[in-house]
């Protein structure tokens, strides 16, 4: 289950879900956005630019829509009720809920931050950075990557913000800072970087050979009940296998590493 995460901007939320179901249909805008939680154009529009409160039912509504938990519902309320509830008293009430919210979360990226870094290639970067120094280079990066420029040097900004970079010495080091990952991270973004490790697959499957590349699937029929387990074995295995080979010196090459395990 996801965890729930609070942001301090009302449309995070929406933000992130119209992101995701542009990344699905590029032709998506707004327009068709607006159509599918049943509000008009203008609305949306005034919404996004923070000029709109929603009442209790339409924030219900749309938080069914894209797929928000009750606390996340609660909360997006609250952050619309800190600006546009009709007494202080209420908006303090709402403020007050809020950053109690926010505050449970220690150790965490903000929404707003992750948001920041949810493009896959954020998450490649400091792998780079460690692998070669001419990665240093903003135009290696983005040759490396296929990503344009302008991305990347945003990226590095972005990186940098948050903390999961530092500039010594003038150049970019990796840190240690904590970050989102897996579980912990909003629904919304997960989907979206799943799609976006989905498109680089299908990549390599198109370009590579069966020799620079690893596709299993299997199919399997389980008890419902041993899921949890099941999941929990295989990200274990996983992980101490990638750890052990990651730790290795002479390092010369970056890879993905994805799998699925879904209901058929």
């Amino acid at each position: 289950m996801d965890a729930d995460l609070f942001p301090e901007d009302p449309r995070t939320y929406l933000k992130a879900e119209l992101e995701l179901r542009q990344l699905r249909r590029p032709q998506y805008s707004l327009r068709a956005f607006a159509r599918d939680l049943q509000m008009s154009p203008s609305a949306l529009s005034d919404f996004f630019h923070g000029k709109l409160g929603l009442s209790k039912e339409r924030v219900q509504a749309i938080a069914a829509k894209i797929h928000l938990t009750e606390p996340q519902q609660d909360h997006l309320y609250d952050l619309l009720e800190m600006r546009f509830a009709r007494s202080g008293e209420m908006r303090r009430a709402a403020k007050w809920r809020v950053e109690q919210r926010i505050s449970r979360q220690p150790g965490r990226l903000s929404l707003e931050k992750f948001c920041m870094i949810a493009d896959w290639y954020h998450l490649a970067i400091p792998e780079l950075l460690e692998l070669d120094p001419k990665f240093q280079d903003p135009k290696e990066l983005s040759k490396a990557l296929d990503v344009p420029l302008p991305r990347v040097k945003r990226a590095l900004q972005a990186l940098t913000e948050i903390g999961l970079l530092a500039i010594v010495d003038d150049k970019y080091v990796v840190t240690e800072n904590s970050t989102l990952t897996g579980d912990e991270s909003p629904n919304q973004l997960i989907r979206q970087a799943h799609l976006q490790i989905l498109s680089l697959a299908q990549k390599s499957i198109e370009t590579r050979t069966m020799q620079e590349r690893e596709n299993v699937s299997v199919f399997l029929g389980i008890r419902h009940e041993d899921y949890p387990e099941l999941q929990n074995q295989l990200r274990k295995a996983v992980t101490n296998v990638l750890r052990r080979f990651a730790a290795r010196e002479g390092k010369d090459r970056l890879y993905c590493y994805t799998h699925h395990f879904f209901p058929v």
